[in-house]
């Protein structure tokens, strides 16, 4: 979690993908084993980043 508190606070994650981070974070404390952040626009998205090698959206496990 300290790592992407990092990344918000060097700008490496900025606008609209803080929220979605923070949310995240919130439910990793709240004993959330893992989370997808995954582009909603995309087709099949949910689907391609759990049952896929290379996924497409991004991770966070704590």
């Amino acid at each position: 979690m300290a790592s992407c508190r990092g990344l918000i606070a060097d700008g490496s994650i900025d606008s609209g993908m803080v929220p979605k981070v923070d949310a995240a974070l919130e439910a990793l404390q709240a004993g959330v084993k893992k989370v997808h952040i995954v582009d909603g626009r995309m087709a099949h998205s949910v689907l391609l980043e759990i049952y896929s090698d290379t996924g497409v959206g991004t991770e966070i496990v704590l």
